[in-house]
């Protein structure tokens, strides 16, 4: 049994643990410096706001909207697919524990799942009727969802242990709703949100402990290279200036780097050294950020990327990613 749930959580963790991307090595990552690997435009074939993509491997992939889409690609994202669930929700996140178990959440509470690899979605009973933000899984049991109370504004943690039949909600004393949820391994959790809240778990979600806040600004991702360096993204308020917080203590303490760009809406990395968030500009055209040593430094990777901000990125290898966002806009980096 013991062994059976280790494989468990390994299998999830290859899927998760740098929060976009696997299967790769560190000589095998863009350094930067190739210049036949661009951003090119895709057709999602729709025109609301993508809100999450995630990818299973190399060509099979998901992407989710504000009006309740459900897109899949097969072939790389040259094809989409709308996926018909007819709930009408605004999905925020969509995440895969497995190649065959994934996970969507949205408003009014609503948690979908799959177990055949998207082909069919049911709805899953939550207890909440908030908005959720973000899925995160630590093997195919456990599953923390986060957002925020509609009746209070605080924020929202619902944890399942059995693969999303039971849900219970986690007391916490955020009194701001929450975006971005990233687990390290089975006990030890980060969440973030709105009033630039950062808070973590080591004891798998049952408890959870204010790391920083700050009024100012607005969190909305959250992810880690390893158990101690992770980076938190997000915007400060009144100024429109993106930011991306830098921890190497697991938590403990944050550097901050401040954007030439709007809110800062997604990060990603390829590994200890190579990352990239996604943001937009004045004119709400996307613009792609880019550091190649560990978040030290950031440099512009793509600007002027039609269509409006760019809200989640995926990478399914260091030459092969993807970004959505508003008005349906889909870019794929690559050759």
């Amino acid at each position: 049994m013991k062994k059976n749930l280790l494989l468990s959580f390994l299998v999830v963790l290859a899927f998760s643990f740098y929060g976009c991307a696997k299967d790769f090595t560190d000589e095998n990552t863009d350094n930067g410096t190739d210049a036949t690997l661009k951003w090119t435009s895709l057709n999602s074939g729709i025109h609301s706001d993508l809100t999450s993509i995630y990818f299973i491997n190399a060509n099979s992939g998901f992407a989710v909207s504000d009006a309740g889409d459900i897109l899949k690609t097969t072939d790389g994202g040259k094809i989409w697919t709308s996926i018909s669930v007819n709930t009408g929700v605004w999905y925020t996140d969509v995440y895969f524990s497995s190649t065959t178990t994934g996970y969507i959440s949205g408003y009014n509470g609503i948690v979908l799942k799959t177990v055949n690899g998207g082909t069919s979605w049911t709805t899953l009973s939550t207890g909440t009727l908030g908005r959720l933000n973000s899925v995160c899984f630590t093997d195919s049991l456990n599953g923390y969802v986060v957002g925020g109370n509609l009746m209070d504004e605080g924020g929202a943690i619902i944890k399942t242990i059995d693969g999303g039949k039971t849900w219970a909600s986690i007391t916490n004393n955020v009194k701001n709703w929450l975006y971005s949820v990233t687990f390290t391994d089975r006990l030890t959790g980060y969440a973030v949100g709105v009033g630039g809240n950062i808070i973590k778990t080591v004891d798998a979600g049952n408890s959870w402990t204010s790391l920083k806040a700050d009024s100012l600004l607005n969190l909305v991702s959250v992810k880690f290279v390893d158990k101690n360096t992770g980076f938190a993204v997000g915007g400060i308020k009144n100024t429109d200036t993106g930011i991306i917080l830098k921890t190497v203590d697991a938590g403990a303490t944050w550097s901050t780097y401040t954007t030439e760009t709007r809110e800062v809406k997604s990060v990603c990395f390829l590994s200890a050294t190579v990352g990239y968030a996604s943001s937009f500009d004045a004119h709400l055209n996307g613009i792609i950020l880019k550091t190649v040593d560990g978040g030290t430094t950031w440099k512009v990777d793509a600007k002027d990327l039609q269509g409006g901000y760019l809200a989640s990125l995926y990478f399914t290898g260091a030459k092969n990613g993807y970004a959505v966002g508003s008005g349906g806009v889909m870019f794929k980096y690559g050759e």
